[in-house]
């Protein structure tokens, strides 16, 4: 009987963005936003050492950037102060990126390596699989 051991297919290579916002209410005048953008760079920071900290399975980081200007934008009667985030990683498979994916502050992913992607049908179900229950499990968090 031979035995033949597969070659492990290559990781995924990607660059996620995640902007961490900041609100605070508009000011009467037209002072407050180094508050707004002061406070971005403190919620950035936490998601930083969040992101560095909690290992999830199949993720491992390669640089974590948070050096991105810090921009503002009217909503609702209040300013929001965004601070972008971008990471650079290697997945084991696809399914791995989820839980980064469907947080509130993703806003782009782009798949740096390898520049064909195809998924097999074993594949393609494992990942529909975990996209539901993962967004199952988020929708009981919002509802507690």
């Amino acid at each position: 009987m031979k035995v033949t051991i597969l070659d492990r297919k290559p990781k995924l290579k990607c660059k996620l963005r995640f902007d961490v916002p900041a609100v605070v209410q508009t000011p009467k005048l037209f002072f407050g936003s180094s508050d707004n953008k002061a406070m971005a760079k403190q919620n950035r920071l936490k998601e930083v050492n969040l992101l560095k900290n909690l290992p999830l399975q199949g993720i491992t980081y390669e640089k974590i950037s948070s050096d991105g200007e810090i921009y503002i934008l009217d909503e609702d009667n209040s300013q929001v102060a965004y601070a972008p985030i971008e990471v650079i990683l290697n997945a084991d498979f696809l399914e791995d990126l989820l839980p980064l994916i469907l947080r509130d502050s993703f806003r782009r992913v782009e798949i740096l390596e390898p520049s064909d992607l195809s998924l097999d049908k074993f594949q393609g179900e494992r990942l529909l699989v975990r996209m539901v229950k993962e967004y199952n499990e988020k929708l009981e968090d919002l509802m507690r």
